[in-house]
């Protein structure tokens, strides 16, 4: 990755209010690169991504080191003969350890626990392959110790297993169970419960293709003691976080046995559902925060996209499942989240990869929030949403924005567009970038957008009543 290409934007933000959005850092060179991990270290970032810029097509793993301003302090490359994917890291005291899936020419990929320090010196390396293949999905630490979960098989397999790790904190292994798909289908992610484990995935359902959103309890020695299936619907859980609020869980399920949509649902402390939200934009999530005040779900949908591409989703609830806010971060083509980073006044970082920027490979990006909570940021407010029944809809009494502004016509054709709203100026932004000019003015009605290039934009403006409004436009 010699020669890598730092560039800071202001990242096209769909469902805002017009105002100022978050910063983003996207970074990337001629091949594939990714962000899977982010900390802030004092007067410093570090980053942990996957590239594919250096090694003829093969990914590898990088650590990349930045201030507080995104300037490059250095980048280290754990890079072997091999293809290494990232997909997940936690800093412990002055240790980084890194989930890793290196590919192995003999047996497939190995899930490999990579322990360095913070300036990516490698101190060791824990190879949990075994002779079929394993695929490392989840890092986390425990209770004094790493917890990995994985799936595993062997070759002509038709269902993968479940595996299970539980590795002191200097990364040796102490306990490594497996689960054949009839005890457990598939785990994404693991958690402390209790005296044991959860671990959350799905399990396949008798005499068909189907899998079910699951979740696995382990004993301290990492033995099954109960499965527990979740809803009727085809699907899968991503991700767990256990508190004082519970269990919660995200990740995907079917509406009525069709598509792949939001799912996320509370359980108490007998893994009984406490609330079960399955709505409609179709897309999963894949990470979550419990924070002290409300429930933080990131996940990817294309629902909201021009072109069926990917967008980054963020929105929260309250701890009744409630919707109380969401963000949509998107540009022209793919945009893939990896991970959730809070910190303790709510600031936030989302990191992923994206396609929308320089061509169709993929780059490394991470959005920077600096607050998701509703109401505490004027220049941060994000739509709030609702659901009833399988939809999702504008909620007008909770936000201080309208969605009845029409306008037309839309695409716009003629060089011009009319609104029936009442307001003196409009401002235009690219959904690719930022602002395409100067304030427009409303006239009778209408605005003149002549000099605009052909695309699709963001039209808001501030009504009289003082809430704001945005609506999308294709200009032709």
């Amino acid at each position: 990755m010699k020669g890598c290409i730092l560039v800071l934007f202001l990242f096209s933000l769909l469902g805002l209010t017009g105002q100022v959005p978050p910063m983003s850092f996207v970074y990337g060179y001629t091949g594939e690169e990714s962000f899977v991990f982010f900390e802030q270290l004092g007067d410093e970032f570090l980053f942990v991504g996957n590239s594919s810029s250096s090694s003829e097509g093969l990914s590898d793993v990088f650590l990349l080191r930045t201030t507080t301003a995104l300037e490059v302090i250095n980048l280290t490359v754990l890079g072997y003969f091999n293809a290494e994917e990232a997909v997940g890291a936690l800093i412990y005291g002055s240790d980084l350890f890194i989930l890793v899936n290196r590919l192995s020419f003999e047996t497939g990929y190995d899930p490999v626990l990579i322990r360095t320090d913070l300036d990516g010196n490698v101190i060791s390396e824990t190879n949990l392959g075994g002779p079929g293949w394993e695929f490392g999905n989840r890092l986390r630490l425990g209770n004094d110790e790493l917890l990995i979960v994985g799936s595993w098989g062997v070759e002509g397999d038709s269902e993968a297993s479940t595996f299970c790790a539980k590795l002191d904190l200097e990364a040796t292994v102490q306990l490594f169970s497996t689960f054949p798909p009839t005890d457990f289908g598939k785990g994404n992610d693991v958690a402390t419960w209790q005296d044991g484990y959860l671990v959350a995935g799905s399990i396949s359902v008798e005499d068909t293709f189907d899998y079910r959103p699951a979740l696995l309890h382990l004993n301290s020695n990492l033995a099954p003691v109960e499965t527990f299936s979740v809803g009727d619907e085809p699907g899968e859980f991503k991700c767990i976080k256990i508190g004082n609020q519970g269990v919660v869980l995200g990740g995907w399920s079917s509406i009525d046995g069709t598509g792949e949509h939001l799912l996320f649902c509370k359980l108490d402390d007998v893994l009984s559902p406490v609330w079960i939200e399955n709505v409609a934009p179709e897309g999963a999530v894949v990470d979550l925060r419990m924070e002290d005040d409300r429930f933080v779900f990131l996940g990817n949908t294309a629902f909201f996209s021009f072109n069926g591409n990917n967008d980054t989703y963020l929105f929260q609830t309250n701890f009744d499942g409630v919707f109380a806010g969401s963000r949509l971060y998107g540009g022209a083509a793919s945009d893939q989240c990896q991970g959730l980073f809070i910190d303790s006044e709510a600031n936030s970082v989302i990191c992923g990869e994206t396609s929308s920027f320089d061509g169709p490979d993929h780059q490394a990006y991470a959005v920077f929030i600096p607050s998701i909570v509703p109401g505490t940021n004027e220049n941060n407010e994000g739509q709030i949403i609702t659901h009833s029944d399988e939809t999702l809809d504008l909620e007008e009494s909770e936000l201080n924005t309208e969605s009845s502004v029409v306008i037309f016509p839309n695409p716009v054709v003629n060089g011009s567009f009319y609104l029936n709203a009442d307001c003196y100026e409009v401002h235009i932004r690219s959904i690719v970038g930022g602002p395409v000019g100067n304030r427009f003015r409303v006239i009778g009605g209408q605005v003149e957008v002549l000099d605009l290039p052909k695309g699709c934009y963001i039209v808001s403006g501030k009504l009289s009543s003082g809430k704001w409004f945005n609506e999308k436009i294709v200009v032709f």
